[in-house]
């Protein structure tokens, strides 16, 4: 420090280049400390958060397909139309493996789920308007919003499906459009 400088400074005052070089110096490391404080809050807190906000909107369309299936319902299945369509079939939908379950809703319509397993985050997907006419099936495959995140689709979607029983009601083949693809799907009876 110059002559000058140390003689015309209060005995008090602080020399202002020092210190900016120790604020400088001291203020990482308070920085790094109040973030280490931190992690212990935030991670706890983002768990909870998730889980407060996806407890009431995850799974209940599979809930309530399940409680269908296993539901044997007031229709007997042996006297409707559908009957014939009734069962789990192994799916190959363009290369995506899964599960097909057809079955009798407790209304008296027939219903169905899909169940990928090598699709999304392989969860069940019920489908929607299921309707049967003589040995055709279609239905409708699709998401918005939150359910999009659930199944692992990166957008929403419709697909429209149709397909037809074979003769020996062992196998189910058709075609689908809709998603920004078109192709066909088959399935074969497993149970």
């Amino acid at each position: 420090m110059g002559f000058l400088q140390k003689f015309f400074r209060k005995k008090d005052d602080p020399d202002l280049f020092e210190y900016a070089a120790r604020s400088q110096e001291e203020e990482p490391s308070k920085k790094r400390r109040f973030w280490f404080l931190l992690i212990p809050i935030v991670i706890p807190a983002s768990f909870f958060a998730g889980f407060q906000l996806g407890k009431d909107n995850s799974c209940e369309e599979e809930r309530a397909t399940i409680s269908a299936m296993a539901d044997t319902g007031t229709t007997n299945p042996q006297t409707a139309p559908y009957q014939s369509f009734l069962g789990t079939y192994k799916v190959d939908v363009s290369g995506h493996q899964g599960l097909l379950y057809i079955y009798s809703l407790p209304s008296g319509g027939p219903g169905a789920t899909i169940h990928f397993q090598n699709w999304g985050r392989r969860v069940p997907e019920p489908l929607f308007a299921v309707q049967t006419a003589g040995n055709r099936i279609t239905f409708v495959r699709a998401c918005q919003a939150q359910r999009c995140q659930e199944i692992g689709a990166p957008g929403p979607f419709r697909q429209d499906y149709q397909g037809t029983l074979s003769d020996d009601a062992k196998k189910l083949e058709g075609t689908y459009t809709g998603g920004q693809s078109a192709s066909t799907w088959r399935a074969i009876r497993i149970r």
